[in-house]
């Protein structure tokens, strides 16, 4: 809606269940100017011709989602797996790494559905630190 239907939103999801229903809501709310893309971001080439001069990134990886609101709420906070945790924030950090990679991205967006600091300050941090450190 902000966009007014102009520019483009590439839309990148590797899960084809996700994809298929992310399809779906593109057309069911008219969205013209979303071209939804099937594939592992990691795959995309920040130099590839049709995305070389992406401005905007929004990353909203796979996260633990133990910041929605269920049932089970408690369980997730007792329940945290350190090994899951560690495998999702590696994700994150190779994710966001990636989308600082474009060489126009003026603006990258990080958003997790979770209250770990492992899937989000610490994520946001490391990923800062090393990019400070290459200048880049």
């Amino acid at each position: 809606a902000l966009m007014g239907n102009t520019g483009t939103v590439f839309a990148v999801e590797r899960d084809h269940k996700r994809f298929k229903r992310l399809k779906s809501n593109v057309t069911k709310h008219g969205a013209i100017n979303i071209t939804p893309v099937c594939t592992d971001f990691l795959k995309i080439s920040p130099t590839d011709s049709q995305y070389e001069n992406v401005t905007h990134i929004l990353v909203d990886p796979s996260c633990s989602g133990s910041g929605m609101v269920t049932e089970n709420l408690v369980n997730n906070f007792q329940s945290k797996n350190v090994e899951k945790i560690k495998k999702l924030s590696d994700l994150q950090k190779s994710l966001l790494r990636h989308a600082l990679s474009f060489p126009c991205a003026a603006r990258v967006v990080y958003s997790t559905c979770s209250v770990y600091t492992e899937e989000n300050e610490c994520v946001v941090k490391e990923i800062l630190e090393s990019h400070s450190e290459t200048g880049s």
